[in-house]
């Protein structure tokens, strides 16, 4: 469910002149204004800091052993 809600949201925000200097706080935000609950989950160890949109897409390639 939350794939769906990430992948509207971006479409979303796909739309906007300003998408490339977009941030994850603008994703969030998003997230928040179409009424999905946001909630925070600490990681203690292995983690990676994604604070853009550029980030997430390398996080994403991380994880499936893209580097």
């Amino acid at each position: 469910e939350g794939r769906r809600w990430l992948t509207a949201a971006l479409d979303r925000l796909l739309g906007r002149d300003d998408f490339a200097t977009l941030s994850m706080r603008d994703l969030i935000n998003e997230l928040v204004a179409a009424g999905h609950p946001i909630r925070v989950i600490y990681v203690h160890g292995h983690w990676m800091d994604v604070n853009s949109l550029r980030d997430l897409e390398h996080a994403g390639q991380f994880t499936l052993g893209q580097r």
